[in-house]
């Protein structure tokens, strides 16, 4: 079983690697890192999402768990041979894309011809292993919050590795290289492992059903705080990626350092659902942890102003250190800042599939149809809010739309979920908590501009 989440964490730490250099070489093909990113992530999430949704279903008609094991090592070892190729398919395409007009839709169809296919694959992880790995079905929901959370800690790894170390210290295609072998490595090990597990060994007693924790939440709420938390946390990262930006400089950097801490934040969450967390999963714990995620978020709206001051300070202590030094430095801070906010954002998606009702042979399908949803609402977060809605909200205007989605579903939640008095309160308090954040005040531009350039000024004689 240990090797098993071994290769768990590895498949995430490769797909974050893939990301990175994906995004290097699409700077070639459409452009601008802005352009790049917001394609590469948009694509890939699409296709995460499709996977999700294929191999959640695909996951019932497998059967027996030494078939689910098997099939995910193939898959791997399929991603793995993929990487190899990447750049003899990146030259056609870009031979192509040359002869095209510079349109978004063009660069879209290129990009998904390139894309698609790896993450329609990556997204067979986590519905497959959930499926797979649980030996009881009562097991369930903490091993998907096992899964999801060893996964994105991989993810976090392959953020960091890539964007810091393996991209500028051997090159993209080294780089995919590295990766490739890595996945066709976990391949072989979910391979050798499948053989290993008794061939008419299913998925759990029939006639005992998957954990079931009582709620009163109708199906669409628990879709709905899906969506949104996909939506809210990708948003938040982008405004994130940008706001540090202005602080530190466009770097390359800033990309990788960001997207590790979302990441890191996400699976320290859920990892601390993986030990049972779940069982003592009440109808409100939901709804606070929502709460409590907005509740960082809108300290660190706040704080925003003040980013440039510690990002001095930060320079001052690296003067005479290295840039590498500097970069671990920024790193540390970032996800300082951000971690505690991401913990409880992390732990959505796992109490939300522990509360949606399972049989023992189905709780792969409603893992895969959970993440189909909350992967749509991360395409909606990074496309539509993220991308298009910064063409006419400021960035503290965003911010605070995601603050406010956020305190809008908590009110939903609160009304659908709890009962008597409760219901009232939270619904009232997270209202409450809607207007106030409409009623924020405006970050001082000033934050961004003074001192952070030379200007030169002509004087008449």
């Amino acid at each position: 079983m240990s090797a098993f989440y071994v290769g768990t964490f590895v498949s995430g730490m490769c797909a974050l690697i893939f990301q990175v250099a994906w995004q290097r070489y699409l700077m070639m093909l459409v452009g601008s890192e802005a352009r790049s990113i917001s394609l590469v992530v948009g694509v890939f999430l699409f296709g995460l999402a499709m996977g999700y949704r294929y191999w959640g279903n695909r996951s019932e008609r497998l059967g027996s768990r030494r078939r689910v094991l098997a099939t995910y090592g193939a898959i791997e070892l399929a991603i793995g041979a993929y990487a190899f190729a990447f750049p003899w398919l990146f030259a056609r395409v870009l031979a192509v894309g040359r002869g095209l007009p510079d349109h978004l839709g063009v660069d879209l169809a290129l990009t998904s011809a390139l894309l698609l296919a790896p993450t329609f694959l990556m997204g067979a992880t986590i519905p497959l292993l959930t499926k797979a790995l649980p030996e009881r079905p009562e097991q369930a929901n903490d091993f998907h919050a096992r899964v999801y959370a060893v996964n994105t800690l991989g993810a976090c790894a392959g953020a960091w590795i890539g964007g810091f170390w393996l991209v500028p210290a051997l090159g993209l295609r080294a780089s995919l290289g590295v990766a490739g072998v890595f996945d066709v490595v976990v391949g072989a090990v979910f391979l050798v492992g499948a053989r290993r597990v008794p061939a008419a060994q299913g998925l759990g007693a029939a006639e005992r059903p998957a954990m079931s924790i009582p709620n009163r939440y109708p199906a669409p709420v628990l879709l709905l705080f899906a969506a949104a938390s996909g939506a809210i946390t990708i948003l938040f990262e982008v405004l994130c990626v940008r706001v540090l930006s202005l602080v530190v400089g466009s770097a390359h950097y800033v990309f990788p350092a960001v997207v590790g801490a979302f990441v890191l934040g996400l699976a320290v969450g859920s990892l601390t659902l993986a030990r049972g967390g779940t069982r003592r999963l009440g109808a409100s714990r939901l709804l606070r942890e929502c709460a409590l995620g907005g509740a960082w978020f809108a300290l660190l709206y706040a704080c925003v102003p003040f980013w440039i001051n510690w990002h001095v300070g930060l320079r001052k202590a690296f003067w005479n250190a290295s840039y590498e030094a500097y970069l671990v430095g920024l790193v540390v801070v970032a996800t300082l800042a951000l971690l505690p906010g991401l913990v409880f954002l992390g732990r959505l998606l796992p109490l939300t599939y522990a509360l949606v009702d399972k049989k023992d042979d189905d709780y792969g399908r409603i893992c895969g149809g959970l993440y189909f949803v909350n992967t749509l609402g991360t395409v909606v977060g990074s496309c539509l809010l993220g991308h298009y809605a910064l063409g006419w909200l400021s960035l503290d205007a965003a911010f605070k739309l995601g603050l406010g989605v956020l305190a809008w579903v908590v009110a939903v939640g609160a009304w659908y979920g709890l009962e008597g008095r409760a219901r009232w309160r939270a619904a009232g308090s997270a209202l409450v908590a809607l207007a106030v954040v409409a009623w924020l005040p405006r970050w001082d531009r000033t934050s961004y501009t003074v001192g952070m350039f030379r200007t030169s000024v002509i004087r008449s004689t």
